[in-house]
């Protein structure tokens, strides 16, 4: 136990936020990936925070302030302490590097999913705040909505207090391009001061020093921005606008010197493909997160003109083959839920519908007509998504490479409008995977022969 001067102000950890989540308070870390539920009394000493020891000692409850008591809240500050939930003024804050940062993101990201898949809340919500966007990329889902009235702020300000109420930990800003709303700042200040943990989706050509001064204010996870090649014509021939990847990677690195956790995204198409891993490579040599995504999914309208810019099963399979990390091994049960949407996660659109996830695009309600937790728990729809089962993918049940398959409800219903019947893109990887994977296996077994 650390003894501490009385005289000693402790303050809480500005990467830390403090919810009561289905009656359970909590206090979450984004920075170290912890979690720690509260008891009445740590309660109690958590919102007397900031202050002096001495203070907080003379104003707990007479019930605890028997000796024993005493040294247990000594006792708990130390801990707190330990994992850094608390700092003090003679305390310099621990500099966490950026692979510690990004490793604290993903577990504390999956914690936040495993306790919404528990207690069925949206633990992950994204606020899709405008339809418009000052890129025109080439795959681009989100084509309803334009020229639609968008949320007011005070309606999105309502629809935030909402997935407070609910239990919503994680806040997804994204677009269109978030950053074309001038009251985007006071929007993440208003998350800021509930308690959420926030997230961006840009593709950062919006971004300048006024912005990445506001960011560094606030509680920012991640800042996720889309960059397609490391070859600026390639990058810039998908966002349709020359010099957008001169502008979004200035934007990373400026990212990146104010300590801001940025992420970059790839969606893999056939336009990218070729020298795909350069921009692995260059982000790794930036010291930045990469991540490549496959699901080039259709558009809001229904149109399937996007499969024409699809990996191939050829493509695929290098993809899968170079580098067997990628490949996803993992049995499911036939009592296992299919996925998180309308679980653990949800969406709500620029003119505030809500839906299960942004992929699976089936409209539950209108958040300015219908309150959130009566759409939540009595919608027809999602508790229909909540009882799916892996028993119920008929098709795919008994498929030799469903535990490579990450299967999605969203990519099943805009492909087929049906949720059961896999989409061509889900099967093509789940298949290529396994391949690749067999294949491996079998050059080991006769390199050993």
């Amino acid at each position: 136990m650390k003894h501490f001067d009385l005289n000693l102000k402790i303050e809480k950890s500005p990467s830390v936020i403090f919810r009561t989540i289905k009656d359970v308070p909590m206090v979450i870390d984004y920075r170290t990936g912890n979690i720690i539920e509260f008891d009445e009394k740590e309660v109690f000493i958590w919102e007397h925070l900031p202050n002096r020891v001495s203070k907080i000692l003379n104003d707990l409850p007479s019930k605890y302030k028997n000796s024993k008591k005493i040294a247990e809240t000594l006792d708990f500050l130390s801990r707190l302490n330990n994992k850094h939930l608390i700092s003090t003024k003679d305390e310099r804050r621990r500099n966490l590097s950026v692979r510690e940062v990004s490793a604290a993101e993903l577990k504390v990201r999956e914690k936040i999913r495993d306790l919404g898949m528990q207690e069925c809340i949206p633990t992950i919500a994204e606020i899709e705040l405008s339809d418009q966007c000052n890129l025109k990329c080439v795959h681009c889902y989100n084509t309803t909505g334009k020229g639609k009235r968008p949320l007011k702020t005070k309606e999105i300000k309502h629809i935030i207090d909402e997935l407070h109420t609910i239990g919503t930990v994680l806040l997804i800003f994204s677009g269109g391009e978030a950053f074309l709303r001038k009251d985007f700042a006071e929007l993440i200040e208003y998350a800021y001061k509930k308690d959420f943990l926030i997230s961006i989706l840009t593709n950062g050509t919006l971004i300048g020093n006024r912005e990445i001064k506001m960011l560094k204010k606030f509680r920012i996870v991640s800042i996720q921005v889309s960059i397609y090649s490391h070859i600026p014509a390639i990058h810039d021939s998908i966002t349709n606008s020359k010099g957008s990847f001169a502008k979004s990677m200035e934007i990373v690195k400026q990212l990146i010197n104010n300590k801001i956790n940025v992420v970059i995204a790839t969606p893999l198409m056939k336009i990218n493909f070729p020298e795909y891993e350069g921009i692995r490579k260059m982000a790794k040599s930036i010291g930045v997160r990469h991540r490549y995504s496959w699901r080039i999914w259709e558009r809001n309208n229904g149109s399937t003109d996007v499969h024409a810019l699809r990996l191939s099963k050829e493509e695929i399979h290098r993809y899968l083959s170079e580098d067997l990390s990628r490949n996803i091994y993992s049995p499911r049960a036939k009592e296992e839920l299919i996925c998180g949407a309308g679980i653990n996660t949800c969406t709500i659109s620029s003119q505030g519908d809500l839906f299960p996830c942004t992929i699976l695009n089936k409209k539950i309600g209108n958040l300015l007509r219908q309150r959130l937790d009566v759409l939540w728990n009595a919608s027809v729809y999602l508790n229909k998504l909540r009882k799916l089962r892996i028993r119920n993918l008929k098709k795919c049940a008994k498929c030799p490479s469903l535990a490579y398959c990450r299967v999605c409800l969203g990519l099943n219903w805009r492909a087929t409008r049906s949720l059961l019947r896999p989409a061509k893109i889900s099967c093509d990887y789940a298949f290529c995977s396994r391949k690749a994977v067999e294949n491996s296996e079998r050059m080991i077994k006769q390199a050993g022969a």
